[in-house]
């Protein structure tokens, strides 16, 4: 599981807190499977480091706020996305 400070199609996944990047980016890559969790509001975010594509991602859990075209693009991207 990853908390991410932004997300999107174009961006990626990013963070705010530059020393959390390397430690996200361990941990997407000793994972098997990667799931990303992501509150709607953050998918309008770009933080300052990048952590990764959404292709290291497997799976966004997020809620109803998310912006529909940028789940659209997640999911054309073959990450699978749950609105909870």
């Amino acid at each position: 599981m990853l908390g991410v400070c932004g997300l999107s199609a174009e961006d990626g996944v990013t963070a705010h807190d530059l020393d959390e990047v390397p430690v996200k980016q361990a941990a997407v890559a000793a994972a098997q499977r990667t799931i990303a969790v992501c509150h709607g509001a953050k998918f309008a975010r770009t933080g300052l480091g990048f952590v990764g594509p959404i292709t290291g991602l497997d799976v966004v859990v997020t809620d109803a706020s998310a912006p529909s075209e940028e789940l659209s693009r997640l999911t054309a991207a073959g990450v699978e996305v749950r609105v909870v």
